[in-house]
């Protein structure tokens, strides 16, 4: 077993100096796949020691168990009995480190599979009361948490963007979160979005690592992705008209902007003082948005941020203070759709949480 902690302390140390967290601090230089190799080896070494954890506490328990029957058959043990009773802890404590290791091995393998993997295509029809017919079918099509840095690259991108262009939406709605680097480092990267096209447009609205991009932040990001043919969706909204139908597309920047920089995050501002479009769409990174949006008269927000929870037991843990985590939801007289996220943060592992592209239609 000290070989096995040897080995995976080892793993654990390699993923940190070639994952996404060593390139930030300027170690990186060994290509994307070590970021990936670096994350499961981490979360490898961090299953590994739960294992083992979990593990020692079985074993106390058991041989504690173990020691107490043999104590009442002491009298009647033989010494090649003793023997074989020794060899049957040591066949135990080996199966179980065996476990470990299998275990271990298919969450990390079936979890970064998951992570990733190319992004599902989510349909879901989104019910209007007295729906105008010239506006049945309209189509939204979402993507959230794209994270873009030096793992998700142009290819990568240019993948999501063709996808996206094939459902040929009415309106793209991209719900923050677009960049994990400064602009200098992702201009490249991030090229492909310009090639994104739907109807009526795309627009967007900044999440929070907007504003941690440093060498110019969030004002250069947005001046950039205005560039590549976005509208920023700022506490303000835009008009979209078909038909007889008309559809209020609204946007607020992250619920913790204000703490960030000079931005304000306000549902009401976006909404303005139009009050007569027949569907009132917001855009907001965070589902904690939704209560705003409710006051605001808001038929729809579209959200991300959470990545669906990831995996069980955090979507567990976090449902105490994020109580939207994945899907479609209604909240008082609005409903909230949250986006699990297209592109991944941190460890790419997921598990029953694909990263997904949502196709949303409007329908009576």
């Amino acid at each position: 077993m000290g070989l096995f902690l040897l080995f995976t302390t080892l793993f654990g140390i390699a993923a940190l100096l070639s994952s996404a967290l060593a390139y930030g601090l300027g170690f990186y230089s060994f290509g994307d796949w070590s970021i990936w190799m670096g994350w499961g080896g981490l979360t490898f070494f961090i299953f590994a020691i739960i294992g083992i954890g979990f593990k020692k506490v079985l074993e106390k328990f058991v041989f504690v168990i173990f020691k107490k029957l043999s104590n009442v058959v002491k009298n009647s043990v033989t010494a090649n009995e003793e023997k074989v009773d020794g060899e049957r802890r040591r066949f135990l404590q080996c199966s179980m480190n065996i476990g470990i290791i299998a275990a271990s091995g298919s969450l990390t393998f079936s979890g970064l599979a998951e992570g990733l993997g190319s992004p599902q295509v989510k349909e879901e029809d989104i019910k209007i009361e007295n729906l105008k017919s010239d506006l049945e079918g309209f189509s939204i099509v979402q993507i959230s948490d794209l994270h873009i840095f030096s793992a998700i690259h142009h290819n990568w991108v240019q993948n999501i963007v063709e996808r996206v262009n094939s459902l040929t939406p009415d309106i793209i709605a991209v719900t923050g979160d677009i960049v994990d680097a400064p602009y200098s480092q992702l201009i490249d990267n991030v090229a492909p979005l310009a090639g994104l096209t739907a109807r009526f447009g795309k627009f967007f609205v900044t999440g929070n690592h907007e504003y941690m991009a440093e060498a110019g932040g969030v004002d250069e990001w947005i001046r950039e992705l205005e560039n590549l043919g976005f509208t920023l969706l700022l506490n303000n909204h835009c008009i979209i008209s078909q038909g007889s139908g008309m559809i209020l597309i609204g946007g607020v920047a992250d619920y913790s902007a204000p703490y960030r920089s000079s931005h304000d995050s306000s549902p009401a501002q976006a909404m303005g003082e139009t009050s007569d479009a027949d569907v009132k769409i917001l855009l907001a990174h965070q589902p904690q948005s939704v209560y705003e949006a409710v006051q605001a008269g808001f038929d729809l927000q579209l959200s991300g941020h959470t990545h669906g929870g990831m995996f069980p037991l955090f979507r567990w843990l976090r449902s105490w203070s994020q109580p939207f985590q994945a899907g479609l939801y209604k909240y008082k007289n609005t409903q909230l759709y949250v986006n699990s996220g297209t592109g991944y943060w941190g460890i790419p592992w997921r598990y029953e949480t694909p990263p997904e592209i949502t196709h949303l239609k409007l329908t009576a």
